[in-house]
């Protein structure tokens, strides 16, 4: 029986549903729970381990192993493992081939379709990245969907969502947030309402950080001195099992009130108590912003928060207590939180799979064997008809039953020669014999059908890396002024840019340009550092001169070393690390498509290189 396949590839954990017949289960990932951790490691002889087994031996060979590598999707830098560079949209790739093949030996055979999710602030860059790792894997007609969308979608069915009805979902994971109003439709499916707002960097691995420095400080350790050197395996196993100590630790203070966490270090050995209260007040400055994010998404949609039905809790930080009770508070409506957050959004991707999956080709109905005793009971032939009398025709009419009887075999050959042509010009390979042309309402013939022209046929793809100028005046076109841009980023098929919004010091908007067409705006929302920097890092877009960039990029090309690099983005925006002067510089990356590599030169907006990091 063939199934769907829904994915939640998250930043730390991954989890997979199932679905048949309109119903949809979470399918077991790991030994002891149904997720694993998204942990991909490289062995010595070239084998890829996902999940469990690179966790286990993660304490081992921690130089071989990759985490939260979902943070790093857009960004060109590979990964070294073991010395060995790997690019980011591999170790997705490694991951989801685990997951799909796992899942297609405890069905017993591949799904019949199958549906991933991502954040809802992913641009169309960060998607293609995702869609290429399952082009990898042979999974190219996956489908993406959100995942505060496919939160909801499962939610929608546990909960007979009636149509009409609106939900606020507020989805924290391991590595990002994302907070998203829908509307239920009619047809079962949700309308996204107002604006969509995340924080990329915000997420259950932040608060796990707040921990593990938490118990550094109780115990007066530097965090340098702490942290493993190279050539030192005891201390990097140490330390990591110091951090896995801490996410023990937050994950117990969901529903206990302390917790103890044994320190094990070389030259450190100690028991520190956790409060729960105290873990609020550390985290408190981190997450209250996401509250305070949820609250605009429901203003941009035009309602208050007693339109609101109620407010689904997704992702597996969402069980920290203090959450709940924030968004309570805020709201006044019904907090819906699953026993086990992270398994909504992959449950809810599995029935969007389903709905979607192609329906296999109906087979043939065998023929019945000819069985003597299945024959069906004897009836006798009605009895037939008495012949009638021979009609005399006269000579004329006997030659036009000649004529008709010899010209009725020339008819048909030709009937059938003329559609054997009409197949073979096809190019669908039916034939539309038999059909009528519809007719005009005014002269009553059929309908001319309009062939292609000119302007239907597709034009030539624009390089936007290489020839920015028509991304830089779309952009220049959104506003009457000229816009305040916090970054532009450049790639072959696509463009963004982040713009400043009046009044709103708390997040910026991103545009994006494809194929000719302006989309956006998607919020961006700013951490407080970014919120404080943002004044000194804006700059106008028209410092930008599009006839600059081609002559620097063939530059680039020629100054970074390394066989088969290939250009992948130009970033530009101001970065106080590389220029003390606080100059906008242009960021050229380059690396090598399959295997990573490569790196970056910086360059002025006149084309002077400054920095060389290749």
């Amino acid at each position: 029986m063939t199934y769907a396949l829904g994915a939640d590839l998250g930043t730390t954990y991954t989890a997979a549903a199932v679905a048949r017949h309109g119903r949809a289960e979470v399918a077991a990932l790991g030994y002891r729970a149904t997720s694993v951790p998204t942990v991909v490691l490289l062995t010595s002889d070239g084998r890829f381990l996902v999940g469990d087994a690179a966790e286990r031996r993660a304490g081992h060979e921690p130089d071989r192993v990759a985490r939260q590598f979902k943070r790093r999707v857009g960004d060109p830098t590979p990964l070294l493992l073991g010395g060995t560079p790997i690019a980011v949209d591999r170790c997705l790739a490694e991951v989801l081939r685990w997951v799909v093949g796992t899942i297609g030996e405890a069905e017993g055979g591949p799904p019949g379709a199958v549906t991933v999710t991502h954040p809802a602030n992913w641009g169309d860059f960060k998607r293609d990245v995702l869609r290429e790792a399952l082009r990898m894997v042979e999974i190219p007609q996956a489908r993406l969907m959100p995942e505060p969308v496919a939160a909801a979608t499962w939610y929608a069915q546990a909960e007979r969502l009636a149509p009409g009805r609106t939900i606020a979902v507020y989805d924290l994971g391991g590595g990002t947030f994302d907070a998203t109003v829908l509307r239920r439709r009619t047809d079962g499916g949700f309308e996204s309402l107002g604006r969509t707002e995340g924080i990329e960097r915000l997420g259950g691995i932040d608060v796990d950080e707040a921990v593990f420095g938490y118990v550094l400080r109780t115990l007066g350790a530097d965090r340098e001195a702490v942290e493993p050197q190279d050539g030192d395996p005891g201390q990097k196993t140490a330390i990591a099992q110091l951090r896995r100590a801490c996410v023990d630790a937050k994950e117990a203070l969901s529903s206990e009130t302390s917790v103890t966490i044994p320190v094990w270090l070389p030259r450190l050995r100690h028991d520190v108590l956790l409060q729960r209260s105290e873990l609020e007040e550390l985290v408190g400055p981190l997450l209250r912003p996401t509250v305070d994010a949820l609250a605009r998404v429901v203003a941009s949609a035009g309602l208050r928060a007693a339109d609101v039905d109620a407010v689904l809790l997704v992702g597996g930080s969402s069980r920290i207590p203090m959450i709940a009770r924030e968004v309570s508070a805020a709201f006044h409506r019904p907090v819906v939180v699953d026993a086990h957050p992270k398994h909504p959004v992959a449950l809810g991707a599995a029935l969007d799979a389903a709905a979607h999956a192609t329906p296999p080709a109906p087979r043939a109905a065998p023929r019945p064997a000819a069985v003597a005793d299945a024959a069906p009971p004897y009836r006798p032939l009605p009895p037939l008809a008495p012949p009638r009398p021979p009609v005399e025709m006269d000579s004329s009419s006997r030659r036009i039953v000649l004529l008709a009887s010899l010209a009725t075999p020339v008819v048909l050959v030709l009937v059938v020669v003329l559609t054997a042509l009409h197949g073979r010009d096809d190019p669908t390979g039916t034939s539309t014999a038999g059909t009528v042309a519809p007719l005009t309402p005014d002269a009553g013939g059929p309908a001319e059908q309009p062939g292609p022209t000119a302007e239907d046929a597709p034009g030539p793809a624009v390089n936007l890396l290489s020839d920015p100028a028509p991304a830089l005046d779309a952009f220049a076109g959104i506003y009457e002024t000229t816009p305040r841009v916090r970054r532009l980023v450049l790639h072959e098929d696509l463009a963004t840019i982040d713009v400043q919004v009046p009044g709103e010091p708390t997040y910026v908007d991103q545009y994006t340009v494809r194929d000719g067409q302006v989309s956006g705006p998607a919020p961006q929302q700013l951490l407080e550092m970014e919120v404080e920097a943002l004044e000194s890092e804006l700059f106008d877009l028209s410092e930008v001169d599009a006839a600059v960039i081609p002559g620097t990029l063939q530059q680039m090309l020629q100054s970074c070393p390394g066989d088969g690099l290939e250009l992948s983005q130009m970033i530009v925006e101001r970065e106080p690390a590389l220029d003390e002067q606080g100059r906008v510089l242009m960021l050229v990356y380059a690396s090598h498509p399959v295997r990573g590599g490569g790196g970056y030169i910086a360059y002025t907006l006149d084309g002077t290189p400054i920095a060389n990091h290749c």
